[in-house]
């Protein structure tokens, strides 16, 4: 799974379980009813291991997520790919005010909704970005040219990814050039 920290304090503040991200339905059920039924055994809350996660955007695990309902899902996947657009434009800003704290929200939120729409390539870019950002925030350090040049490169790379997201979508949406949805 990507981006999996533990949480010390939380089991200090009470709680017995975490459910990590991605949620998944099926792992959020299971937990609730753990909790309602504390005689019945708690599932692991850790997602598995995703299927397909070599693909640009895993469709058929979508739909299965969300009970085939191919409008929910084209719904959803739409709205993200607009707010990743969006992300992308300013993640440009960002970096050039060398604004790096927001560049690294940016990136954190990328990862979770492409994560959630198992779009697991974006993902992985978003987490690199991420991670390299985090590392400067954690150095104290500025964006340099060379730092700039890189996320910039880093930045494309996530543009390619959303657009493959769309024209893969595109391509499960209209397998014989009509809209299904």
């Amino acid at each position: 799974m990507l981006g999996d920290e533990s949480r010390p304090g939380c089991p200090g503040a009470g709680m017995k379980k975490v459910i990590h991200k991605p949620v998944r339905q099926k792992i959020l059920l299971d937990a609730i009813q753990g909790l309602v039924f504390p005689g019945r055994p708690v599932p692991d809350t850790k997602p598995k291991e995703e299927r397909n996660q070599d693909q640009v955007f895993d469709i058929e695990g979508l739909l299965l997520e969300h009970d085939g309902q191919r409008d929910i899902v084209f719904a959803l996947a739409e709205g993200f790919i607009v707010a990743a657009r969006d992300s992308c434009a300013r993640i440009v800003k960002c970096i050039q005010k060398g604004e790096i704290q927001e560049c690294h929200r940016l990136c954190h939120s990328i990862k979770g909704g492409a994560l959630n729409l198992m779009a697991f390539d974006l993902a992985r870019s978003a987490e690199h970005m991420e991670g390299r950002l985090k590392a400067l925030m954690e150095a104290g350090a500025a964006l340099g040219l060379g730092e700039a040049g890189e996320f910039r490169t880093m930045h494309k790379e996530l543009e390619m990814k959303i657009d493959a997201l769309e024209k893969q979508l595109q391509a499960a949406e209209t397998p014989d050039g009509q809209a299904d949805h």
